[in-house]
């Protein structure tokens, strides 16, 4: 009854370390490396039945392994490219399947371009950033919308779609990527108002420099001149505030775009 009545007026779920998801069924795309490994690994250490999609058979099977490990062996690993329509239905009627619900999801697949002033740039990768980046976190977010209306008003659900900073400034070898960026902050919005009256948080996350393998040609000198803290993020930082705005501790966000950039962006 008490956890009923935090629940109605606003007051979220008890706050547990170590189960501040248990038993909620979570999606995570771009789940097999970076970013998406280690928040899939930490919702599942936070109690959470973790879905983790991604294109990599391999690289997912090693995830899926690292997020059993992490405590949650009802986890699967479904492989799908969000950019496709019919992969996305066909991933998300099999998180039905297995789950029968889902209460968080983390839209984290992306990509990049080659560097090159706009009209340099060819229309191939222009359909290609837009089509993963843009195009299939509205895909995922449709389905995962269709799976919380039922209970989200009763029970809270919510959808953090990866952003990056270039969604909140210019990136000059890279428009295309930042104009994806920006777009997903609109949409983020926009949906954010729609879906809050149903029970649904919608928020964004943008970092900066970030260790992974997408970054590897960005050198020390780089990240010396642009960010003041002096470092790139580790994939787990970006986890720490995934899993944060998330939670039932971040109720009151909505519709937001969240920088986590060491203060890149604060110049």
């Amino acid at each position: 009854m008490k956890d009923l009545i935090r629940r109605t007026f606003g007051g979220g779920r008890p706050i547990i370390p170590g189960e501040r998801f248990k038993d909620r069924v979570v999606v995570v795309t771009g789940a097999t490396a970076g970013i998406g490994r280690a928040s899939a690994v930490a919702f599942a250490r936070e109690g959470a039945k973790v879905a983790l999609i991604g294109r990599r058979e391999k690289e997912g099977a090693a995830a899926l392994k690292e997020v059993h490990d992490a405590g949650n062996p009802e986890s699967i690993f479904i492989r799908a490219n969000v950019a496709d329509t019919g992969e996305v239905r066909a991933a998300f009627e099999e998180i039905k399947r297995a789950f029968g619900r889902v209460d968080v999801a983390f839209n984290n697949a992306g990509t990049n371009h080659s560097g090159g002033g706009v009209a340099e740039l060819s229309e191939e990768e222009f359909d290609r950033v837009m089509a993963v980046n843009v195009k299939g976190v509205w895909l995922c977010m449709r389905e995962e919308i269709a799976l919380m209306e039922e209970h989200a008003a009763s029970d809270g659900a919510a959808i953090l779609n990866m952003s990056s900073i270039w969604g909140l400034a210019g990136i000059s070898r890279h428009a295309f990527y930042s104009a994806s960026r920006h777009a997903v902050i609109g949409l983020t919005r926009s949906a954010a108002l729609y879906y809050v009256s149903k029970g649904i948080r919608i928020n964004a996350l943008c970092p900066g420099y970030v260790r992974t393998d997408a970054t590897r040609q960005v050198t020390d000198d780089i990240v010396k001149k642009n960010v003041p803290q002096g470092r790139m993020a580790d994939p787990e930082e970006v986890a720490a505030a995934a899993l944060w705005m998330c939670s039932d501790e971040a109720r009151f966000l909505v519709g937001h775009a969240l920088v986590l950039d060491g203060g890149t962006l604060t110049r």
